[in-house]
């Protein structure tokens, strides 16, 4: 497969961005009805498209929260992921407008 040309990438990326609000809301209603199935869904979810767009600190976080939970719901550790995604989501926003 052959990269994106970095226009179209950008813009994919900036939809992908446009996101984030959305899962950030679907992970805290998850993790406030404890429901581990959903927490595992989501955070395999963003694991692949974190992959798909590029965005590795989507993916590396996303991953170890999926494989953490498949271990065991700790409700500090899931807290602690969901902080993490936030701050990383602020951050590859921030990286887009530059």
């Amino acid at each position: 497969m052959s990269p994106l040309p970095p226009d179209l990438k950008e813009e994919l990326q900036q939809e992908y961005a446009q996101s984030f609000d959305g899962k950030l809301t679907e992970l805290n209603k998850a993790y406030a009805s404890q429901n581990s199935d959903e927490l595992k869904n989501i955070f395999h979810k963003l694991a692949g498209s974190g992959k798909t767009y590029e965005m590795e600190a989507i993916t590396d976080l996303a991953r170890s929260a999926e494989d953490s939970l498949i271990a065991g719901f700790n409700p500090q550790q899931v807290e602690g992921f969901i902080k993490k995604m936030s701050e990383i989501f602020a951050q590859e926003k921030q990286k887009l407008k530059k």
